[in-house]
């Protein structure tokens, strides 16, 4: 693991707590400081082909005028930016796949930004479909595999968990001893605290286990890392809890 790296490369996963720790990191480095990446929100209006050379040429562009940020953070393929910054510290939030997938179902089902270009979410708004049917189109939408392929645990320095953000910000101050953690909580949902799960239908939560199982699977990779972590850290910082 890097300590105090040049750089943070952030990739932010959808609805997994990726808005607090960007106020962190604005914080603690100043706003100036930290990149937002939105290269992909023009993608939903190329053709499929044209998405797909997009996404393949990304990691191996320059990116020269971002060279001066501390924080880059989005939502982007963990390999975007490897080439360009190799030695940067690469992190990133996992958090159970189906509560992940109901949160945004919940969001996108409360309101709808007309500037998103994204076609799903103005069908969902629009739609009103079930909890169930919204997975299944997700899934219509999304490769598993080369989402699996892109996330890989085992491609990052840091890897935090949703359900544990705060024992996740204090593994991170770790390895940024100058991180400010007392920011708050931001965008946080009107339905729950920030690490505690929707409660579901019996046969939803079955069902939705069951699409998302390949999701899942990553997601206890990654709870194995970050207790791993989490004991190492322990041991190293007697303050720790």
């Amino acid at each position: 693991m890097n300590e105090n790296p040049k750089k943070i490369i952030f990739v932010h996963q959808a609805k997994a707590a990726g808005t607090s720790l960007v106020e962190v990191f604005k914080a603690t480095f100043g706003a100036s400081s930290v990149y937002h990446d939105q290269d992909n929100q023009h993608l939903w209006k190329m053709p499929g082909w044209r998405r797909d050379v997009e996404l393949l040429i990304q990691p191996y562009r320059r990116y020269s005028e971002r060279r001066s940020f501390k924080v880059i953070h989005g939502h982007f393929r963990s390999a975007k930016y490897r080439r360009a910054f190799p030695e940067a510290l690469f992190m990133t939030i996992y958090r159970n796949p189906v509560q992940q997938l109901v949160s945004q179902y919940h969001y996108w089902m409360r309101a709808y930004n007309p500037s998103d270009t994204n076609p799903f979410r103005k069908w969902t708004y629009e739609a009103r479909p079930s909890l169930v049917v919204f997975v299944e189109k997700w899934l219509e939408g999304n490769d598993l595999q080369d989402r699996l392929n892109q996330m890989r645990v085992q491609d990052f320095d840091f890897v935090g968990i949703t359900e544990r953000l705060e024992d996740s910000i204090k593994l991170l101050k770790l390895q940024i001893p100058e991180l400010v953690v007392n920011v708050g909580t931001h965008r946080a949902n009107p339905d729950k605290p920030v690490e505690e799960n929707y409660m579901l239908r019996k046969v939803d939560e079955e069902k939705l286990h069951a699409m998302l199982s390949p999701l899942t699977l990553r997601y206890e990779e990654a709870l194995r890392r970050f207790d791993s972590d989490w004991q190492a850290g322990k041991a190293q910082d007697c303050t720790y809890e």
